[in-house]
């Protein structure tokens, strides 16, 4: 929306399976689901986590700083349009749960998930050996299996 001064937007499509791995930002995000169905999780700032799974005409909102991310589901996985109350917001001001393991040193980040360091090998190194915009890139959807049925959650 290059006219915009005051929102931006993004139509984004996931696979069945496909996710948008844990991210967080400075803006706030709100989305309306279009197609498929999608599961949506975050941690609010007094660690208690949410899941939804979503589907056409539902809506969503992450408020300013909270971690969030997004799957798609079988068996078509999902369209949704997600506007931020800011016309310049870009993705290079997102910040990635990869990012930040890429900043961490591996013995803190095995002691702290009990595993052994080469569990994180797998992570991009900030080293400069690629752009910014090309390892978000390739970072930004990460296979997984999609779940064969929806999450189900006890009424309060």
């Amino acid at each position: 929306m290059p006219a915009a001064k005051t929102i931006a937007g993004v139509n984004m499509r996931l696979t069945a399976g496909g996710v948008r791995e844990l991210h967080w930002h400075k803006e706030a995000e709100w989305a309306l689901m279009l197609a498929g169905k999608a599961r949506i999780t975050a941690v609010d700032n007094d660690g208690d986590n949410f899941v939804a799974d979503i589907e056409p005409g539902d809506l969503w909102y992450f408020p300013s700083g909270i971690p969030h991310s997004i799957q798609g589901l079988q068996p078509d996985g999902a369209e949704f349009v997600l506007a931020f109350p800011n016309g310049s917001f870009s993705e290079d001001s997102t910040f990635s749960i990869t990012d930040m393991f890429a900043h961490m040193p591996k013995d803190a980040l095995a002691k702290n998930f009990g595993t052994d360091q080469a569990a994180f090998d797998h992570i991009p190194k900030q080293d400069g050996s690629c752009s910014k915009r090309h390892c978000l890139r390739t970072r930004y959807v990460a296979p997984s299996s999609a779940p064969a049925e929806p999450v189900r959650f006890a009424s309060s």
